[in-house]
């Protein structure tokens, strides 16, 4: 199927390459330029199987959402690899605003 490098390709031209860009303008001004990439995406039957994660799909991990469980704005299938990566993802955003 040719979905998944279309996605790929579209992905990278309108998200991926002008944060890159964005993140090296900042970075020659000696700014400090912090850059990460969220690939995981809780399971779901509104969401194709092809489906790769979104721009956004990092929210629930960041508030700690699959330690609560599913709501009616993240009716995901959480799992205990879903509650782990929540905490390691919080722990981060934390470490990170403390700087």
């Amino acid at each position: 199927m040719r979905r998944k490098p279309l996605l790929a390709l579209f992905t990278d031209h309108q998200w991926v390459a002008p944060a890159v860009a964005t993140a090296k303008l900042h970075a020659e001004y000696q700014s400090p330029v912090y850059f990460y990439t969220f690939y995981h995406h809780c399971q779901t039957d509104t969401r194709p199987e092809w489906a790769d994660a979104a721009h956004g799909d990092e929210i629930p991990y960041v508030f700690g959402v699959p330690m609560i469980g599913a709501t009616d704005l993240f009716p995901c299938n959480f799992s205990k690899n879903d509650v782990m990566l929540s905490a390691v993802v919080m722990t981060y955003w934390t470490n990170f605003a403390k700087t």
